[in-house]
């Protein structure tokens, strides 16, 4: 495979809290395609493979690495609104599974932020960048953080507003998308929208979105009538299929 023959493979290395110092330059986790086969607004993503030295993946399992376009993170801290909003969305995973309100599975994986060792292709010693495991499947995109939605009746739009419900009304999990397959959702990259913009990254524009999320949201066979919703009647975002950033949206 081309990702193994490439003469600018760059290696990486897992950052431990108690390690950080002395990071293991000789026993990379993975090893990673120099140019992007994909990309956001933001990110581009890179075909990457899993090595020997992974703790928990098999050696040789497909997997994605992810950097920033636009600027360069030096320190591990610079991921950590994008960690925190992918943890708090696989507690909303892991709790709404069960609740078994539907027979899919719902799947998402925490990035891991990693470190690269040498400088090659696009990749620059010493920066910060995101492993995640590759998802097999068709990809898909079922609703954004500004209301779109595809297909009212799935259940994955049911899972969102639960969300917003299970939180008390705090915070929307939205953006929704990934891969469906018949027994299963694997989410990936989605945004998280609270009552204060910016806590959950770039996506979360706020109280705004979810008002607009829940204008546009229309109830199907999965949703129940005593789940928590928002009520506004003033649309204050376009709504668009593409994520919204927090800079496209008014102070």
């Amino acid at each position: 495979m081309a990702i193994w023959e490439c003469s600018l493979i760059i290696m990486a290395t897992a950052w431990q809290a108690n390690f950080f110092d002395n990071w293991d330059k000789e026993n990379p986790v993975t090893i990673f395609h120099p140019k992007p086969f994909s990309e956001g607004v933001c990110r581009y993503a890179y075909h990457a493979r899993y090595t020997k030295f992974h703790k928990s993946r098999s050696h040789g399992e497909k997997a994605i690495v992810k950097r920033l376009k636009d600027f360069t993170y030096w320190k591990r801290e610079d991921w950590d609104e994008e960690t925190k909003l992918s943890e708090k969305a696989k507690e909303f995973v892991d709790k709404w599974n069960t609740t078994h309100s539907v027979y899919k599975q719902y799947v998402i994986h925490v990035p891991e932020v990693i470190r690269c060792n040498n400088t090659s292709g696009d990749f620059k010693g010493g920066e910060w960048v995101t492993l995640e495991p590759y998802i097999v499947g068709k990809y898909e995109k079922w609703n954004s953080n500004s209301g779109w939605r595809k297909e009212d009746k799935l259940s994955v739009h049911s899972f969102c507003h639960w969300t917003y419900h299970y939180s008390g009304g705090t915070m929307l999990l939205c953006d929704a998308q990934g891969v469906r397959n018949g027994d299963s959702y694997c989410l990936t990259d989605p945004a998280i929208c609270s009552m204060y913009k910016g806590r959950y990254g770039m996506t979360d524009c706020g109280e705004a979105a979810i008002a607009n999320w829940f204008r546009e949201h229309k109830c199907n066979t999965f949703c129940d009538k005593k789940w928590k919703r928002h009520y506004s009647s003033t649309p204050s975002l376009p709504v668009v299929a593409a994520s919204t950033y927090t800079w496209q949206t008014k102070k």
